[in-house]
């Protein structure tokens, strides 16, 4: 491809949509990368819950590549990228860098708070059924603090990965459960919470 062909793809995909960043346009389907260096990239890449893809073209070499491969987990998506790399210094000649190993940190996070939160749980119940009750009002913000939680995080979760609900279960279904069973628990701790300060509301009124 021609340096003047190259410059009239980029207008033709670049200018109906938007520039995400600098070094980075996306229009209709395709993505361009460093752009002005001899690095520059043409790229486009996709997924399904159990399928990834990535075609790329570096018009300062003309290598071109199509990466196809299975997943299991969305988190799995950073590793193409990495992949893609590895890819492009094998054709180029360049030896190759040492890629950092992807770790399960999210799902970890994720279940040491559920962990925490059904001991708090647990905390509570037996709060109720055996403990003495003090400062009742302690207890209806701590209340109303972990619904606030529930509903805050039911909205925020969705809004901050661009995806709804389903999608996000379809994609990466164990964190999505972790997320929902932690949503669940907030909301339970705070009932529960809820009923430890009705009861002590009730001693006082005796």
């Amino acid at each position: 491809m021609t340096s003047l062909s190259i410059i009239l793809v980029q207008k033709l995909y670049k200018e109906p949509l938007f520039a995400r960043d600098e070094t980075q346009s996306y229009g209709f389907g395709l993505r361009f990368s460093n752009i002005g260096t001899n690095e520059e990239m043409i790229w486009h890449s996709g997924s399904t819950p159990h399928f990834q893809n990535e075609i790329f073209y570096l018009p300062e070499t003309g290598w071109s590549g199509a990466i196809l491969t299975n997943k299991t987990h969305a988190l799995e998506e950073e590793g193409l990228f990495f992949l893609k790399q590895g890819i492009i210094q094998i054709l180029n000649g360049e030896s190759l860098t040492d890629f950092p190993q992807l770790k399960p940190s999210i799902p970890v996070l994720v279940t040491v708070v559920v962990l925490s939160t059904i001991i708090s749980s647990i905390f509570l119940f037996l709060k109720i059924r055996y403990g003495s009750i003090k400062r009742p009002i302690s207890w209806f913000v701590f209340a109303g603090i972990q619904l606030l939680i529930t509903i805050v995080g039911t909205l925020f979760i969705p809004h901050l990965l661009g995806v709804p609900w389903h999608t996000f279960r379809l994609f990466a279904p164990d964190v999505a459960f972790l997320c929902t069973v932690l949503l669940c628990l907030f909301a339970v701790n705070g009932l529960l919470s809820g009923v430890i300060a009705l009861k002590k509301q009730q001693k006082h009124a005796n």
